[in-house]
């Protein structure tokens, strides 16, 4: 007789549990950058700038785009044109507080253009901003004339939490950032001691009643970025001439202590380079010749021109 065991086999099972994570279905993203030129002036202000991102996959999408940093290395970040630097930046806001960064620096919604495509297809602008900062544009001398330029990459990522993008980006592009600073000059005529100061371009100059040797002292302030020259011509050749009659009496005009030439277009004063915003200051003299017992009495008048251009 025979006989059988039954063994109890026991069944083993091993839950193996992973921490959730959110997961993205591809948004089929693509970026189309154009590049950017701008020109700086003294009366800069930011200014808005866009790009146009496209999805193929009909799901709503999101995603945050990130900025390279440039040639600088840093948030720092500048164009250059040979050694010369234009320092700028970009942001998320019109209020240039949101400075926009690349990974792994995107710790916040802050530090980058956050996008919501909606269902369906169809490009989409995304806005961002850029400043070129005014005490920086200025500051110790005006920049130089011409271009400065920068490349800089914007990289798309999928989700909603920018501390969370890692490479590689779901899409990039680039393109080239070309600001331009054109040659500029200016002219102030203040009192002594003073600098240079915005729309004070004439000046009278009152000797009341004329007699040999009267003076009257001033500032000519020149802000400009460029090599320059400057000229002064009268209109009656360093004289001035009775309003009615043929009568004169002459004067001298003096620029840096030196007695200059206002009868033809000689340049009085000449320089290279860039100024502050303070100016080059040149101190002007204008001196009373001579009034010769043969003077008509009445009233006298002469017009100076004075004129800057810049020469290289």
């Amino acid at each position: 007789m025979s006989s059988s065991f039954l063994k109890s086999i026991g069944l083993y099972l091993f839950l193996i549990i992973f921490p959730f994570k959110n997961v993205y279905a591809a948004c089929g993203l693509s970026l189309s950058a154009n590049d950017i030129n701008i020109t700086w002036t003294s009366t800069w202000t930011i200014q808005s700038v866009s790009l146009i991102a496209t999805k193929t996959n009909p799901a709503a999408c999101t995603f945050g785009l990130s900025f390279s940093k440039g040639v600088a290395g840093n948030y720092t970040r500048y164009g250059q044109n040979g050694a010369a630097k234009l320092y700028y930046q970009f942001y998320q806001d019109s209020g240039g507080t949101k400075i926009l960064k690349d990974i792994p620096d995107t710790l916040t919604t802050n530090d980058v253009v956050m996008v919501t495509m909606p269902p369906g297809g169809g490009p989409q602008i995304v806005q961002f901003y850029i400043d070129i900062p005014y005490a920086l544009a200025t500051t110790p001398t005006l920049a130089a004339a011409g271009v400065y330029t920068d490349n800089i990459v914007i990289s798309a990522f999928e989700g909603t939490d920018p501390s969370a993008f890692v490479a590689p980006a779901e899409t990039t592009a680039s393109f080239n950032l070309n600001m331009t600073i054109e040659k500029q000059i200016n002219l102030s005529f203040v009192d002594l001691g003073g600098f240079f100061q915005e729309n004070t371009v004439t000046k009278s100059v009152d000797f009341g009643r004329l007699s040999a040797n009267q003076v009257s002292r001033f500032n000519m302030a020149v802000r400009t970025n460029a090599g320059f020259n400057i000229t002064i011509v009268s209109t009656n050749n360093g004289r001035f001439k009775h309003n009615i009659q043929t009568s004169y009496v002459p004067y001298d005009v003096y620029v840096n202590n030196t007695v200059v030439d206002v009868t033809g277009v000689i340049p009085v004063a000449t320089g290279s380079g860039q100024t502050t915003l303070a100016g080059l200051i040149y101190p002007v003299k204008i001196v009373v010749g001579a009034v010769g017992t043969l003077a008509i009495a009445g009233s006298y008048s002469d017009t100076l021109t004075v004129t800057a251009i810049v020469t290289d």
